[in-house]
């Protein structure tokens, strides 16, 4: 569930997951599979009631989701139900915690944030110490200046940039790439920036980048284990450095593990 930010519409994408595999699934079977009503199922999705903790939890077991899943299915009703705001906002602190990768978008606007620069863009316009005019982003960026624009135009349009006193600035949208979701985008993405690694290994400064890399092995049903344990160091290193006054350069930080085995599907 790593694309879902609201437990509404995990609950309807999970509805529509199952009824792609079965078409006589419905509404009423998978309120019998969570355990309750199709009425009250319905009047959940339709935001018309809420969930307790409890409940919650109970519907996580019910629909087998993993550990860390399960908390945080559980962490989205409470920021959205818990009764007082204290619980509420700290719920919402960690829902955001959770999401602090890249943009979550869905399959149309991940087609068009496809590219690696925007993202790069994103982050540029966030220095302390640089010249914020397109020409000096396009010259950072080794890019054209009419791309830095049409970037802009797009980042506008899906609402991560809006102009304040003439300079553009993030507007801090809470997203981050699907993960464990095969998009072709998405690929994409990860293409480009193999390439952009494949430079910087032969071209920059080894003051200025980073390749280290291990070869072990290990139980393969371990693998989510791992995820998560490389999206907690990830997350915790980008938070200490992001908290650092005097930005001045955009890195990029990707950490791969894949199986060097013949039988890996």
């Amino acid at each position: 569930m790593g694309d879902i930010v609201d437990y509404r519409r995990f609950l309807k994408d999970e509805l529509l997951k199952r009824q792609k595999k079965n078409r006589a699934y419905s509404l009423r079977a998978f309120a019998r599979d969570l355990g309750m009503s199709s009425s009250r199922l319905s009047e959940i999705l339709n935001a018309k009631v809420g969930l307790s903790e409890t409940r919650a939890a109970v519907l996580a077991d019910r629909l087998q989701l993993n550990p860390e899943d399960k908390e945080l299915f559980v962490d989205m009703v409470e920021s959205e139900h818990a009764r007082s705001s204290v619980l509420r906002a700290a719920a919402t602190e960690r829902v955001k915690n959770r999401y602090i990768d890249v943009p979550v978008l869905d399959e149309e606007e991940m087609n068009l944030m496809s590219d690696w620069h925007h993202m790069a863009l994103l982050e540029l316009i966030g220095l302390e110490k640089t010249d914020h005019s397109p020409e000096s982003y396009a010259k950072k960026l080794n890019l054209e200046v009419e791309a830095i624009h049409e970037s802009f135009a797009l980042l506008e349009k899906l609402g991560y940039v809006q102009k304040v006193n003439g300079r553009w600035v993030a507007t801090d949208p809470v997203t981050t790439t699907t993960n464990n979701i095969p998009s072709s985008s998405i690929k994409h993405y990860h293409n480009q920036m193999l390439e952009k690694a494949r430079t910087a290994l032969y071209e920059q400064n080894v003051a200025t980048r980073d390749f280290t890399s291990i070869v072990f092995a290990m139980n393969s049903e371990q693998m989510e284990h791992a995820k998560k344990r490389i999206r907690d160091f990830r997350r915790s290193l980008v938070q200490e450095l992001e908290a650092i006054p005097g930005k001045d350069q955009v890195f990029y930080l990707s950490m791969n593990m894949f199986s060097l085995t013949e039988d890996a599907q």
